[in-house]
């Protein structure tokens, strides 16, 4: 069962800003604005493009925090977005615009690695399309 009450909320802003530090220490950023900003281009942008039951699941492991950012502004009815391996990549990339200079595909792995690791995720390769490949980690 989930720890609920205001331990469970210090603890989720707790593993949320590790997350943040790893994304920063990873793209070699000294701000966590801009470390946030990845964070949220990947989680939505991936949100958007799955189905909605596996965006509910995808989900599950992560902190209360990550949780409200991952499903803020989500319109379930309209998913999922149809978005080739450069649609996808060009979405990242203009929400990054003014606030990282990398690659968008470098984001997309980095931050996914980052959640990976953090949420004990399963591999997500599965989860979106196979042109993807490159893109998305596959847990070791």
């Amino acid at each position: 069962m989930a720890a609920t009450g205001p331990e469970s909320f210090d603890t989720s802003v707790q593993k949320t800003n590790e997350i943040l530090h790893e994304i920063m220490d990873s793209l070699e950023i000294k701000d966590r604005k801009r470390a946030y900003t990845a964070l949220k281009a990947v989680l939505h942008a991936v949100r958007d493009r799955l189905p909605v039951n596996e965006a509910v699941q995808l989900a599950g492991p992560f902190t209360i925090l990550l949780k409200g950012v991952y499903f803020d502004g989500w319109r379930p009815q309209s998913k999922p977005q149809k978005m080739t391996r450069q649609e996808f990549l060009e979405r990242i990339q203009v929400e990054l615009a003014g606030y990282l200079d990398q690659e968008p595909q470098d984001v997309v792995r980095t931050v996914l690695e980052v959640l990976i690791e953090k949420n004990n995720l399963e591999d997500v390769s599965g989860l979106l399309p196979h042109d993807f490949s490159g893109v998305i980690p596959i847990k070791r």
